[in-house]
């Protein structure tokens, strides 16, 4: 019998992120994001971000788990240890629980590359871009690639053609100047593993720009890399029948090293 919202509904809010050489990358913005998605999520907490974050967030023990796990992935996942009516919409900061897994994470010695199916997107224009737990309708499209042989789904939004994001990262092409794009958009998650990107793109004086990117433009670039909190930056081998040359697979290893001493030096 499931008791409470978070075992029915999926009723949670989470992000996930990795620890470098024991420090975070990224903490602050991912526990604001946290924070905000909370507050949307199960209503006014009645708190401010200082206070939340010394609840749920105290330095000592933000210490004592990165001792613990100097280079590992993390997932911190809210929910609300509530009763499962729906009649309830708003919720008091004592309900609130956090949860954390952890596991290893190896840095990958071989390229690792990306073949993507092209998927309508299965949320609304009105779709609040807030971490959800429950990523049923992405899982169900990148189940579906999967399936017909692919690695995962590049969600288009059907009126327009014009690409998004992957099921669980953003994605970013680069034309043969060394331009980098991603899709605009405001009804979609804009990670915060692609806001780090902005930020190191600019420190290197390297050109990014917002872009309607579609479906038949695709050919128009030189690669493509998704980027997400876990792997952090991967190549992209194809997208539907588009094969991306093999031969952009160096020019990608630099940046993606690169932004890894980035955000190493960043923490």
């Amino acid at each position: 019998m499931f008791d409470t919202r978070f075992e029915l509904y999926g009723e949670s809010v989470f992000t996930s992120l990795r620890s470098f050489n024991g420090q975070f990358v990224c903490f602050a913005l991912h526990r604001r994001r946290l924070f905000e998605s909370c507050s949307q999520c199960f209503g006014v907490l009645g708190i401010s971000f200082e206070e939340f974050c010394e609840k749920y967030f105290p330095e000592t023990i933000i210490e004592e788990w990165l001792n613990e796990h100097p280079n590992d992935y993390f997932r911190f996942t809210f929910y609300m240890d509530e009763e499962i009516s729906l009649k309830k919409f708003k919720f008091s900061i004592e309900s609130l629980k956090l949860h954390i897994s952890t596991r290893p994470m190896a840095e990958a010695e071989e390229l690792n590359l990306l073949n993507l199916a092209l998927a309508p997107y299965p949320f609304s224009q009105s779709y609040r871009p807030v971490k959800y737990g429950s990523y049923a309708r992405q899982i169900e499209h990148k189940k579906a690639a999967m399936r017909d042989g692919f690695d995962d789904a590049l969600f288009y939004d059907e009126q327009s053609r014009h690409l998004l994001e992957l099921t669980t990262a953003n994605i970013i092409f680069v034309d043969k100047t060394g331009v980098f794009y991603t899709p605009e958009g405001n009804h979609f998650l804009q990670g915060i593993t692609l806001k780090c990107f902005r930020i190191f793109a600019k420190s290197e004086n390297l050109e990014f720009k917002t872009f309607n990117i579609s479906e038949s433009s695709i050919q128009n670039y030189e690669y493509a890399f998704a980027l997400n909190a876990v792997s952090l930056l991967t190549y992209i081998n194809s997208i539907g029948k588009h094969e991306f040359s093999s031969k952009n697979t160096k020019l990608f290893s630099s940046i993606r090293k690169k932004f890894i001493s980035y955000l190493e030096r960043s923490t």
